[in-house]
């Protein structure tokens, strides 16, 4: 058994809707576009929006089971609270309607309209509790506002008593102008908003604050794997911390996925995360997923760690 804790799908009727002034542009295998709220993604490819599709790809891949979410373009959070509260409702729904038809084959992480705590925990109580889906998919930033701001505190806190499985995913990156060329606002970018974000959360708490919240970090945790030993050391030095002794150990409530596209950082990443920690994820079906991802893993790592990355890891995110 292979679980993708990290794939994306988007319900064809929520783009043939026209109260969510979104846009398929474009043939199959000829370019197709989504336009949705100012912005113009490309490279879009049939299984984003075609379950069936999908699986078939999942097949070829070796992959029994994916969680499908929305990308991150379509969170909403720079909508207006109401509006988006309806957009998560409808995303939601089609996206239990889409799991429940599956035969076991999908499994799903709703959004939630977070630029709105209070009913982002309804939402998130909807998503858990009404429709069955196995987490939550959040950003790494509501419109400038890091998740350690106390504005989401009672969010989490809700998170926490639902012992909820959340995917982080970097949305809004907001490098500028530097990351203009060769597609460096994804390709550097996504990795350092991600790097920002669990630096945060770890150095401030988060997981002692909320034991029974489990987190993936999407992209193999960005940069923040690579800069333990720095973080640490600024933490042991430098007064912000009061100067603390303790090694910070990272929680066990801290996992990332496999989308690192390197062998060597696979393994680097095991080494300082611990085994238990990855879990298989595959971005899928965008151009800077994981091809092949099943075969990256095997190719990579030892027999007897397959099996934690490939089955046992996502199952523990995944149970609460």
């Amino acid at each position: 058994m292979t679980i993708d804790v990290h794939g994306h799908l988007i319900a064809e009727s929520l783009l043939r809707n026209p109260e969510f002034d979104l846009a398929l542009e474009g043939t199959v295998g000829r370019g197709l576009k989504i336009k949705a709220w100012g912005i113009t993604v490309d490279a879009i490819k049939e299984d984003l929006f075609n379950p069936e599709i999908q699986v078939r790809s999942m097949d070829a891949e070796g992959i029994d089971k994916r969680v499908i979410s929305l990308p991150p373009f379509l969170f909403g959070y720079g909508k207006e609270s109401s509006w988006a509260k309806t957009w998560a409702r409808a995303g939601n729904d089609a996206l239990s309607g889409i799991c429940a038809k599956s035969s076991g084959r999908f499994l799903g992480f709703g959004i939630v309209p977070l630029q709105d705590p209070e009913w982002a925990v309804g939402e998130m109580r909807r998503c858990r509790l009404d429709l069955g889906l196995s987490g939550i998919e959040i950003g790494t930033q509501v419109k400038g506002q890091d998740l350690d701001e106390a504005t989401f505190t009672s969010f989490f806190e809700e998170a926490d008593r639902l012992k909820c499985s959340i995917l982080v995913h970097p949305n809004n990156v907001s490098f500028g102008e530097r990351l203009s060329k060769f597609y460096l606002r994804n390709l550097i970018g996504n990795a350092m908003e991600t790097t920002i974000c669990i630096s945060r959360l770890w150095l401030g708490g988060f997981f002692k604050r909320y034991p029974h919240i489990r987190v993936c970090l999407s992209h193999g945790g960005g940069g923040f794997p690579f800069l333990l030993g720095r973080l640490r050391h600024g933490r042991r030095v430098r007064p912000e911390f009061g100067n603390r002794e303790d090694r910070l150990d990272l929680p066990p409530g801290l996992y990332v996925d496999t989308v690192v596209h390197d062998e060597k950082a696979l393994r680097y990443l095991i080494d300082q995360c611990g085994l238990k920690s990855v879990l298989l994820g595959t971005d899928s079906p965008f151009d800077m997923g994981l091809p092949d991802p099943v075969r990256f893993v095997r190719e990579s790592v030892p027999t007897a760690a397959q099996g934690a990355i490939l089955e046992s890891n996502p199952e523990s995110f995944l149970n609460s």
